[in-house]
């Protein structure tokens, strides 16, 4: 099987998961623990408003004795969404485009659709599980209300969430037109080991 084959594979596995997250807003979200502080629920009722961004960035993916790379171009519109993803050296490269429903999957050779996809039938697939409702809130650093642990750090921004095993750590951020948004992050799990460098930040009002 030819390099640019195998990182086409890991990369979908993965990012199937990311975008199917793209489509789960929740408008009711609410951090009930009384300690939060306010600039925090400040912040993330700015982070809800979002509705169309987009960024280009650094992945890398290591699962078990297995690592890929890849530079990955992520744009937002509503619930629609647009991913291309490009390994090192053109090795392979994809096109994503869906919404809440329905996914494409070109790699440049065949497109593949998807409808209704879910963590399930990724699961059943490929034999991998992914934490599709969380990934498309922690790219712009938005919790979710059910999580296990939420921990702030000192600029009262997310700095780590756990949730069925998985656990996002956000290791830096920066000022995008006066709305601070992740920079840097990992994202781990017992068998996977994921880092995301965020380049360039573009978001519309």
């Amino acid at each position: 099987v030819r390099a640019g084959e195998l990182l086409n594979s890991a990369l979908l596995f993965f990012l199937i998961g990311m975008m199917a997250s793209c489509a789960i807003v929740n408008e009711n979200q609410g951090i009930q623990d009384p300690s939060l502080k306010e600039q925090w629920l400040l912040h993330i009722a700015e982070i809800q408003k979002l509705k169309q961004w987009q960024f280009s960035s650094r992945i890398s993916v290591q699962h078990l004795t297995k690592r890929w790379s890849a530079a990955l171009f992520w744009q937002q519109n509503e619930t629609n969404f647009e991913i291309k993803i490009i390994g090192p050296l053109g090795q392979g490269a994809l096109l994503l485009k869906g919404d809440e429903n329905n996914l494409s999957v070109n790699d440049g050779k065949n497109i593949k659709y998807f409808k209704n996809y879910t963590s399930s039938d990724i699961e059943s697939l490929y034999g991998i599980n992914i934490p599709i409702k969380q990934l498309r809130h922690w790219v712009i650093g938005n919790p979710m209300a059910d999580f296990n642990l939420i921990t702030l750090n000192d600029d009262d921004l997310l700095k780590k969430v756990e949730k069925d095993r998985w656990q996002l750590d956000i290791t830096k951020y920066r000022d995008i037109n006066g709305l601070s948004l992740p920079k840097k992050m990992k994202i781990t799990h017992p068998d996977w080991f994921i880092k995301l460098a965020i380049l360039n930040w573009k978001i519309s009002e």
